[in-house]
């Protein structure tokens, strides 16, 4: 049996040669029917965005390397220029989407009410500031999740009481808790409720893994 401590196996190193295989427009949708021929890219309608991603990704000192998705003759790393150039910091879009999840995470409610929508139907987000400022936190920290939840949970508004010496007022003023003046409880999920039924009986193990099976 395998320790629940070992280390995931990675790969050394990626593909750097060979030949990638076509990818075709399919007549009616048949794998059997292909016919011209297409390239890596992205719609034409986002050219603007593209082209302005991708100067910002050039120019940025957090990642130097260009991400044009531009035709690849042989394998050259398709997939890891898609990925760089959604995680570019000109691209305002991945930063905001991950930091709103992870306050959602902590807090119960996320800072824009639709975490699965950030487009013009979605909700506005209750605190835009504090949102874009974590988002450029996000990436000036190297897009470190570690460093973003410990941003979070060491800030003034997760340590609040969960209690108001004026509930009748924060009820009328703020029956939501979008103003975080306080730190509204939430349920524990199932992971949080069984640590801390092991804490209070004193059975919590604090090692990686805990008890082995």
């Amino acid at each position: 049996q395998k320790s629940v401590n070992a280390p995931l196996r990675m790969p050394a190193d990626r593909m750097t040669s060979g030949e990638l295989e076509q990818t075709c427009i399919l007549v009616g949708g048949d794998p059997f029917s292909p016919s011209q021929p297409v390239e890596p890219g992205v719609l034409s309608v986002v050219d603007s965005f593209t082209a302005a991603v991708t100067s910002a990704t050039r120019n940025s000192t957090l990642n130097p390397r260009p991400s044009p998705l531009s035709p690849q003759p042989s394998i050259t790393g398709r997939r890891l220029e898609l990925a760089e150039w959604i995680a570019s910091p000109g691209n305002p879009l991945t930063a905001r989407v991950m930091v709103n999840r992870l306050w959602q995470w902590h807090f119960g409610q996320p800072l824009a009410g639709n975490p699965n929508n950030f487009g013009a139907t979605g909700k506005k987000p209750t605190h835009p500031e504090l949102l874009d400022w974590l988002a450029g936190e996000f990436v000036r920290q190297g897009w470190s999740v570690k460093a973003i939840h410990r941003l979070i949970l060491s800030s003034d508004a997760y340590r609040r009481a969960s209690q108001h010496p004026q509930p009748e007022l924060m009820q009328e003023k703020d029956p939501l808790g979008t103003s975080y003046a306080m730190f509204r409880t939430r349920r524990l999920d199932a992971e949080e409720l069984r640590d801390a039924m092991l804490a209070v009986s004193g059975e919590l193990n604090p090692a990686l893994g805990g008890i082995p099976g």
